[in-house]
């Protein structure tokens, strides 16, 4: 009964372990070619170049994980969006969900790609997007953008897809500026009226909070998921965003330092009855006899 399962396993093993070039991987030239000409800006790798994409590079992508673990369940319809597109009217959503999500480039796998899990198709963007390079039947696509930051001026009350990107590409609308200064802070530069908010395309949560010119500012979730400031500027605005975790975080932080402290206690009295001398049993007296 084992003999089907010991042949399959060790043709599996022998094929997993076989030695390769890394560099002529679609997954490590990939990862080099955006780190070259898309230095920090976000980008959508499918299948295996998403799971190796972060090994190689320290480019931000749209998804590279589980989707389960995505803490902004839109982002799973659009991941879904892209990766399944066939048609053109699902190909033209694919690109209004890559424009929301402030994705730069694409990047499009077809059934003879190097990728391991492959897609529909390498060409399905051809017409909506700019070929920026393709090779063994995958192609990296231009997303096209008024702005590479991650911060947005836009009218109050957008809240559908169409219209968020809509007033993305109005040319009317003020750019804003974005940079992180670490994981945990980000500074925005924009000049917004009154009727105004600034959305940033990264996920809500509770832990974000905001000053915009030194007066705290409402944050709170559209309902795309993303993050919306409304600093209640007139003219030029300077936003300072910060992340702070949220009541969870610091629970769980606190809890972890008892836990660690508990460990330690518990180390500690352990260490000190090692370190005591046993008492010693005394004589019996001699001619006195043991009863059992």
């Amino acid at each position: 009964m084992a003999v089907e399962q010991i042949v399959s396993l060790r043709l599996f093993v022998e094929q997993a372990t076989r030695p390769i070039d890394v560099t002529q991987r679609i997954e490590y030239r990939i990862a080099t070619w955006v780190d070259q000409r898309l230095p920090g800006q976000r980008v959508m790798v499918p299948g295996s170049i998403a799971q190796w994409f972060n090994v190689f590079s320290d480019a931000p992508q749209l998804s590279g994980a589980s989707y389960s673990t995505t803490p902004n369940w839109n982002q799973q319809y659009a991941m879904t969006s892209i990766l399944t597109a066939a048609s053109p009217p699902e190909s033209a959503q694919a690109v209004e969900w890559l424009k929301a999500f402030g994705v730069q480039a694409a990047v499009a796998t077809g059934p003879k790609s190097t990728e391991f899990w492959k897609g529909p198709s390498s060409t399905k963007f051809d017409g909506l997007m700019p070929v920026l390079w393709r090779q063994e039947d995958t192609t990296i696509y231009q997303v096209p953008q008024r702005s590479s930051s991650l911060a947005h001026v836009i009218p109050a009350g957008v809240d559908e897809l169409p219209k968020y990107v809509a007033a993305l590409d109005d040319p009317s609308l003020p750019l804003a500026e974005m940079h992180w200064d670490g994981f945990r802070r980000a500074l925005i530069q924009a000049t917004v009226h009154k009727g105004q908010v600034v959305s940033v395309q990264t996920g809500y949560h509770r832990g974000w909070h905001a000053r915009a010119n030194g007066h705290s500012a409402a944050i709170r979730r559209d309902a795309l998921g993303f993050l919306i400031i409304e600093p209640q500027c007139e003219g030029t605005c300077q936003i300072e965003l910060i992340y702070d975790g949220g009541w969870e975080y610091k629970l769980l932080r606190c809890l972890s330092l008892f836990t660690l402290l508990g460990l330690a206690r518990l180390l500690l009295s352990k260490l000190r009855l090692r370190s005591k001398p046993r008492p010693r049993s005394e004589p019996r007296p001699s001619g006195s006899v043991r009863l059992t």
